[in-house]
């Protein structure tokens, strides 16, 4: 080991047997990211903590009981819970609600600028994840899902042993 850097943008005091210990940390780029009890933390991967100024993406202003979905990604950090999907956006921590989720998801991808959104009801919903708004519904005869995936202009739906496909909306292609 060369050297060690400790990240504790909450303070916790880890001899507190109160405190919160949950969390997870990953670098993407140049950047390190952390999450905690209301959002994920953020700081330049190759400088000192104590000596920068870090990033919060807080879902505080959203309400509570989120949990750290995805991300970074298309400049969003993505919570959820139940129903719900919330982004912060990375540019000026503004919240983002996704419309057209209405029952409890199984599972979503992210594809593209495209958030395909499975549902225990059977609906695949594709959400634009700049404008926020439902592109597209697909209803399946399940309501279990595998990875949604895109495979040359395809969105490859996997729903309980079989598979649907359709053209990938032009709105959510990666220009």
């Amino acid at each position: 080991m060369v050297k060690t850097v400790e990240y504790n943008p909450a303070n916790i005091d880890p001899n507190d047997p109160e405190a919160f210990k949950g969390g997870s940390a990953w670098s993407d780029g140049d950047r390190i990211y952390i999450t905690g009890e209301e959002g994920v933390f953020s700081y330049p991967l190759n400088a000192d903590p104590a000596t920068v100024t870090r990033d919060n993406y807080s879902y505080a202003s959203i309400g509570s009981n989120l949990e750290y979905a995805a991300g970074p990604y298309d400049g969003r950090i993505l919570f959820s819970k139940g129903q719900s999907i919330y982004g912060v956006k990375m540019a000026n921590k503004s919240a983002v609600q996704y419309s057209g989720i209405s029952n409890p998801i199984a599972r979503f991808d992210l594809l593209g600028h495209g958030m395909y959104v499975a549902q225990t009801d059977g609906k695949l919903i594709a959400i634009d994840l700049i404008t926020a708004k439902p592109i597209l519904q697909l209803k399946t005869p399940d309501r279990v899902f595998g990875p949604t995936l895109l495979e040359n202009g395809m969105i490859i739906v996997q729903s309980k042993g079989k598979l649907t496909a359709f053209k990938e909306p032009q709105a959510l292609k990666m220009k």
